[in-house]
């Protein structure tokens, strides 16, 4: 019962940092992203579809590949975040305490990558998934033993290679100060002490 209560905790507080990052300091400064949003940003860019429709298909997709190659626990916990994230993105986003507190960018990329990093971190050391590209990077984890930060970053910044015809070269260079400090921050959290069972 104990280890259940730790390892939802660290999903909630994990969710609660990637929420607040990515709503008060990406968002609110307009600093591009990576993982399924930045997917939903190309496609969208060169297609015309929906960013909504795109982010909901690939999750959802996605959430099946957890669910068949992690199993149904993993899905359960992977639930969890499904719901919960989107709650808080809304409280962050809807609450002015929250916002115009970092209007500088550089700043606000450093803080984001740490944050959100730690928040991703967290959540896979529950043995659970924020939902996204992170399925992926678990799954290889555990059938080929890559790390997962690496995975994250690949994708990541395939997501921002693909953004570069239409977005400025700054834009680019702060979306990879994200990347890489995320990426930094999910391998020192998750190697920080043992994984919860």
């Amino acid at each position: 019962m104990e280890r259940r209560i730790k390892s939802l905790s660290y999903i909630v507080f994990g969710n609660v940092l990637i929420a607040f990052a990515l709503s008060t300091l990406l968002l609110e400064n307009n600093i591009i992203v990576g993982g399924v949003t930045g997917f939903g940003r190309v496609l969208n860019y060169f297609t015309g579809i929906n960013i909504t429709l795109v982010v909901y298909i690939a999750n959802v997709t996605l959430f099946l590949c957890g669910l068949y190659f992690m199993g149904k626990k993993f899905a359960l916990t992977t639930l969890v975040s499904t719901f919960l994230f989107p709650f808080l993105l809304e409280i962050f986003q809807s609450q002015s305490i929250f916002h115009h507190y970092c209007r500088n960018v550089l700043l606000a990329c450093v803080l984001a990558g740490l944050i959100i990093g730690i928040g991703i971190g967290l959540v896979i050391k529950a043995n659970a998934s924020t939902g996204g590209v992170d399925i992926i990077a678990i799954i290889l984890n555990r059938k080929f033993k890559i790390p997962v930060f690496i995975t994250l970053n690949i994708i990541d910044l395939c997501m921002l290679v693909l953004q570069m015809s239409f977005t400025s070269i700054i834009n680019i260079v702060y979306g990879l100060i994200v990347v890489f400090l995320c990426s930094f921050m999910v391998n020192k959290t998750l190697t920080f002490e043992k994984q919860i069972a």
